[in-house]
C-alpha cells in the first residue's frame, strides 16, 4: 500500500482477484478490511494525475471522486462497527497514568491500544481521499458537472466535493494521526507494529506547512521510526514482487489453458 501511494501508481494487490480470492475459506479481520481500502489509494492517485486540466476532466473526475467517497465511507463503517476512535481516547487518557510497561500487562488495555492503530492507519486511508478530492478539484477548476459546494456523494455519504470541506477535513486527519501516533509510539513496540505508523506519518507530514508545529512534530517522530521504516520497505518491495511474479505465472496458465 505505501508503495503504490508514495509511486502514485495502481498495486497489483489491489486486483479483485487478490482482494477476494485468498479469504475464499478465511473471515478477513478488520485490520485487512482496512487495509482493502488502502490498497485502492494508489490507483485513485493514478487515475488523478492522467486528468486533462479544466472542464474536459469534469467527467472523469466526477467518477474518481465517487470512488474517493466510498473508500472514505467504506473505513467510517467499519470504524461504526468496531468503534477505534473512542478507543484511541481512551488509550491516551490511561497512558497518562502509569507506565506503559504495567499498561501492557492488562489484556484489555492492549486491545484498546491495537484498535488505537487501526483508527490512525483508517485516520491515513481518509486523509489520503481527501487529499485527493482537493487535487482533482484544483486540477478541473471547479465542482464536477457544475455542482454546487457543499456537495454529498449520495445522501448517505460523508465525503463532500467542497474544497474547504476537503481541505480542513484533511488537515484535521493530520493532526489526529500525529497526535494519536506520539501517545501510541513506544520504545517497547517492536519493528512490524512501529512500521504500521509510517505510512499514516508520512501521509500527515505532507500536509502540514514546514513552520506548523505539528509539522514538526511528526518529522520528530518519523525520525524515531527511521530504522524500522528502512527494514519495512525492503519487506514491502519483496511482497510486491513475489505478488506480480505470481500474477504473471497466473496470466501465463490462463493463456495456455
Amino acid at each position: 500500500m505505501i508503495q503504490s501511494t508514495m509511486g502514485r501508481k495502481a498495486s497489483v494487490l489491489c486486483r479483485q482477484e487478490w482482494i477476494t480470492e485468498p479469504w475464499q475459506y478465511v473471515e478477513k479481520e478488520v485490520e485487512q478490511r482496512i487495509l482493502d481500502h488502502g490498497l485502492t489509494l494508489g490507483s485513485l492517485l493514478e487515475r488523478t494525475d492522467n486528468l486533462p486540466r479544466g472542464s474536459s476532466g469534469s467527467g472523469d473526475a466526477a467518477t474518481i471522486l465517487q470512488d474517493c467517497s466510498s473508500v472514505y465511507d467504506g473505513v467510517r463503517k467499519l470504524d461504526q462497527l468496531h468503534g477505534w476512535r473512542s478507543s484511541c481516547e481512551t488509550f491516551e487518557r490511561n497512558s497518562s497514568c502509569g507506565p506503559f510497561d504495567r499498561m501492557s500487562q492488562d489484556p484489555h488495555t492492549r486491545v484498546i491500544g491495537t484498535r488505537m492503530k487501526l483508527g490512525i492507519m483508517a485516520s491515513a486511508i481518509q486523509l489520503a481521499v481527501c487529499a485527493t478530492g482537493c487535487e482533482i478539484l484544483r486540477r478541473i477548476g471547479h465542482a464536477p458537472n457544475g455542482a454546487t459546494a457543499p456537495r454529498h456523494i449520495s445522501l448517505d455519504s460523508a465525503f463532500q466535493t467542497d474544497e474547504n470541506w476537503l481541505d480542513q477535513r484533511r488537515l484535521n486527519l493530520a493532526r489526529t494521526i500525529v497526535q494519536s501516533a506520539a501517545t501510541a509510539l513506544r520504545p517497547e513496540m517492536g519493528v512490524t507494529v512501529s512500521t504500521k505508523l509510517a505510512f499514516p506519518l508520512r501521509m500527515a507530514v505532507e500536509q502540514f506547512t514546514f513552520s506548523d508545529p505539528d509539522s514538526v512534530r511528526c518529522r520528530t517522530l518519523l525520525s524515531q521510526l527511521q530504522g524500522d521504516e528502512r527494514h519495512f520497505a525492503t519487506a514491502l518491495n519483496r511482497n510486491q514482487s513475489v505478488a506480480s511474479q505470481i500474477a504473471s505465472h497466473k496470466a501465463e496458465l490462463t493463456y495456455q489453458s
